[in-house]
């Protein structure tokens, strides 16, 4: 399988790029997350958005609440999405996934909860992972006001923070609560080992991601080479997958991370989940964060939150 058209000039470009040397962190990170926002067109205007502080484990944890209904508009209780961005662990913030958090909030009728969690490697495993689950707490408890409806919490992550969500929804099960709704994880990072025939096929170079790069995301995130077995951390270390939420699985088809997404979906059902596994042949990892290169995003925003919408009973007509 091959890249779809939309995405050439952003591979082919990246392909001519020299090899930058020995990189220093802060300026990879703040270059990165500058791409990032360049590639997302601007996101739906929405009701209201709004930035909260929230009570964590280690400090106050910036949050962005996105709403569908504007102030003084009649309220009407949405389902709640906890938001968990991607980028390695090392990466991403509030504004790096906007146009996710608003598209998302449009698409499912719901109010959308950006976590911008503390990053690796300054805050390895389990800092993003507890200041997640706290954030979830408080939307639980109503923190985020009365058109979130916190019986119905969705939590949801892209890529890394695709692992971000399934640890979420594996801590608040083991724990006994608050209980989520549904997950969608969006080409999770599922495993630690990079061995499936997506990461042969696709984890060379040439696709967005390769195994260097994660590899190197890994040993950020996990300072503790035991906590590859830890399945907060590595959704397939765990060894059972009963009594998790339902799933909507979203595959890039050009994606190193697609058979363990697979794999991890397959997991959740043979556990009991109900899962929805949404393919996207021709994507790269990555895309529902491009809306401004490719067309794609648009409609796999769409497509998932349908089937949110099909999981929480919610009816979205805009």
């Amino acid at each position: 399988m091959e890249p779809l058209p939309e995405f050439g000039p952003l591979l082919s470009r990246r392909g001519r790029d020299p090899d930058p040397g020995p990189v220093v962190l802060a300026d990879f990170r703040v270059a990165m997350n500058r791409a990032l926002v360049k590639w997302a067109a601007p996101g739906p205007d929405l009701g209201r958005v709004r930035d909260v502080a929230v009570e964590g484990p280690y400090r106050l944890i910036p949050v962005r609440v996105y709403e569908g209904a504007g102030r003084g508009a009649p309220v009407t209780p949405g389902p709640v999405i906890l938001l968990c961005h991607g980028s390695g662990f090392v990466m991403g913030n509030l504004d790096t996934h906007d146009w996710l958090a608003r598209s998302l909030t449009a698409a499912a009728g719901a109010v959308v909860i950006s976590v911008d969690y503390l990053l690796a490697p300054e805050h390895p495993f389990p800092a993003a992972l507890d200041e997640c689950v706290a954030v979830l707490d408080w939307v639980a408890t109503g923190g985020a006001g009365p058109a979130a409806d916190s019986s119905r919490l969705i939590v949801a992550g892209d890529s890394a923070g695709g692992a971000l969500a399934a640890g979420v929804s594996r801590i608040v099960r083991d724990r006994g609560g608050p209980q989520v709704y549904a997950q969608l994880l969006m080409y999770p990072v599922c495993g630690h080992e990079l061995d499936t025939l997506s990461w042969q096929r696709y984890g060379g170079g040439g696709y967005f991601l390769d195994a260097p790069t994660m590899r190197w995301f890994w040993s950020q995130y996990l300072h503790d080479p035991g906590e590859a077995s830890n399945p907060y951390a590595v959704p397939l270390a765990a060894r059972e997958f009963r009594g998790l939420p339902p799933a909507v699985v979203l595959i890039a088809g050009c994606d190193p991370l697609a058979d363990e997404g697979r794999e991890y979906a397959a997991r959740l059902r043979a556990g009991g989940a109900r899962v929805r596994l949404v393919e996207y042949a021709g994507a790269i990892h990555g895309f529902m964060t491009m809306s401004a290169i490719s067309p794609s995003a648009a409609a796999a925003v769409q497509q998932v939150g349908a089937a949110l919408c099909e999981l929480t009973g919610r009816q979205v007509t805009a």
